[in-house]
């Protein structure tokens, strides 16, 4: 299996200034494999606790990436915060909610939208190709609706919803 680097230009890099969620949230959708390497060289954990936890075929991966995300906003940030984002992933990515906070933009009224130059002006996507790509693959809902056209009347976006992927979530308002 080929491994790919963790880069910018590949969209998989984790920054020590994004948020404790979005760093937590990462961290759990790193490759099982990858994980490893992850706790040698971010963690305090030693070798031979390491080598433990990776021998212990009975323990879910999953359980040992919530360790890992934990470990490493805590180092970032504070346990506070580490909890805080474990509890957001939970309910974001495992049981499905909306956020109770959505970062919100505003838009001018048109009568259509052509969302993939919306997304990208907003700075959702780098650029209108990667906005069709998500779009065309269900990426985009719009109030729990998957929404796979690229244009869009104006009163069926504003004030609504938008999931973009697993985690960005933010809502359209009139300018």
């Amino acid at each position: 299996m080929e491994q790919k680097k963790m880069s910018q230009s590949l969209g998989n890099y984790i920054s020590i200034s994004d948020t404790p969620e979005n760093i937590y949230g990462k961290l759990m959708s790193i490759p099982d494999e990858a994980m490893w390497e992850y706790f040698m060289l971010l963690t305090d954990i030693e070798i031979d606790e390491i080598t433990k936890m990776k021998s212990q075929n009975d323990v879910n991966p999953f359980e040992y990436k919530k360790k890992l995300g934990h470990l490493i906003v805590t180092e970032l940030y504070s346990k506070k915060d580490a909890d805080h984002a474990e509890d957001s992933f939970n309910s974001i990515t495992i049981n499905k909610a909306t956020p109770s906070k959505v970062d919100e933009y505003k838009l001018e009224r048109l009568e259509n939208i052509h969302l993939p130059k919306v997304l990208t002006d907003f700075k959702l996507t780098k650029s209108n190709s990667e906005a069709r790509r998500l779009i065309e693959s269900g990426s985009l809902k719009i109030d729990n609706q998957k929404f796979e056209d690229f244009d869009i009347n104006f009163d069926d976006f504003i004030n609504k919803t938008i999931q973009l992927g697993k985690r960005n979530y933010f809502t359209i308002l009139e300018k």
